[in-house]
């Protein structure tokens, strides 16, 4: 009988235990794969001080889709515990099977990080495991954990599925990544024509109507789809029509198209979306900001927040200069200089790569 392997599993099963529910890999150079569930996977999707003010943020019309009823509460504090309490819920365990396959899933990511961007990858890389009645059957991150829904871990072991899970691994760790480095951020924003400004008065209209994104539930960032003698900015969001949040969610993902709104500044230095005599936000139009769109779609249409346009380059730079497949879907790199740009910014040295 060989005791070292019985002891390392008596040791593994009292640590995920103990803990209530976190399974530790190796991926190699000092990092790790942990995957939750249980307490602490309840834990980190109710975690306020990693959300970024997402709790705060949530409209009425959204609170109602995300409960699939209107709020008990009153109050904001109310309305905050009943989400909490459906969010607890969502939290699944792993099976076996599921956390060997995503295992094998992020070390695939972290071997073309490591080929580009090394320091990309976190010492400890979470991922919690949900039902998907969380967020629409959306992977998202906070604070600098990474939710994946059940219907997507059906297929963790077919090899088809490869560049599909390397591109989501490294998309919404490039969120956690962000969060982490939040004055690197603002100037990789404004790469792609993004700039912060006060907090925007987003109004009752657009107030009530806005989806939140928990990858990005800040809105202070604007774009000049004018010109610099008569400048427009814009503010770019999603808005929801219905109370089925899984339906609002699916028509997100699938369309990647937000609505950029008009917003202008106010004498005080804060910030306001335009309304029209309707009681409407005013709309710009894609063809009036043609320019703008363009360049910000050149290799993905999933442009719904400066954040989502900056993880989205950063998980095709990582794929496209370690020479593999980028492609998911959503995107694919038909213009290497916005990557090459990124690159540059971050100092990394990057060769053109032997495949493509």
């Amino acid at each position: 009988m060989k005791l070292f392997p019985v002891l390392l599993a008596l040791l593994f099963f009292a640590a995920t235990t103990a803990r209530g529910a976190e399974y530790v890999y190796d991926l190699g150079d000092g990092k790790s794969a942990v995957l939750l569930d249980g307490k602490e996977g309840q834990a980190a999707i109710t975690d306020e001080g990693g959300a970024e003010g997402w709790f705060d943020r949530l409209g009425k019309y959204e609170l109602r889709a995300r409960l699939g009823h209107e709020p008990e509460g009153t109050t904001l504090e109310e309305k905050k515990t009943e989400l909490k309490e459906h969010l607890r819920t969502t939290i699944e365990d792993w099976t076996e099977a599921e956390r060997e396959g995503m295992v094998r899933h992020m070390k695939q990511a972290k071997a073309a990080a490591d080929e580009v961007f090394p320091e990309f990858i976190p010492n400890r890389w979470y991922i919690v495991k949900t039902s998907g009645k969380d967020e629409g059957g959306a992977w998202y991150t906070r604070s600098d954990k990474t939710f994946f829904p059940k219907q997507w871990l059906d297929q963790l072991d077919s090899e088809s599925m490869d560049s599909f899970y390397r591109h989501i691994l490294l998309h919404e760790n490039a969120h956690c990544w962000s969060r982490a480095n939040p004055e690197l951020r603002e100037e990789l924003y404004s790469l792609t024509g993004f700039q912060p400004v006060n907090e925007i008065d987003l109004g009752e209209w657009l107030g009530d109507r806005v989806l939140t994104n928990p990858d990005a539930p800040d809105l202070r960032w604007v774009s000049n789809v004018g010109s610099e003698e008569s400048p427009r900015y814009g503010m770019l969001a999603f808005t929801i029509q219905g109370n089925d949040f899984s339906m609002e969610f699916q028509r997100l993902l699938m369309s990647g198209r937000p609505t950029m709104y008009q917003v202008s500044e106010v004498n005080d230095g804060s910030w306001k979306v335009d309304y029209n005599e309707d009681g409407t936000a005013v709309a710009i139009q894609r063809s009036d900001a043609k320019e703008f769109f363009e360049k910000l779609t050149v290799n993905s249409n999933y442009i719904l927040h400066a954040e989502e346009v900056l993880a989205e380059n950063l998980a095709m730079m990582v794929s496209y200069f370690a020479g593999v497949s980028p492609a998911w879907g959503q995107g694919s790199v038909e213009d290497p200089a916005p990557l090459e740009e990124l690159a540059k910014a971050l100092g990394l040295e990057v060769a053109e790569p032997a495949t493509k």
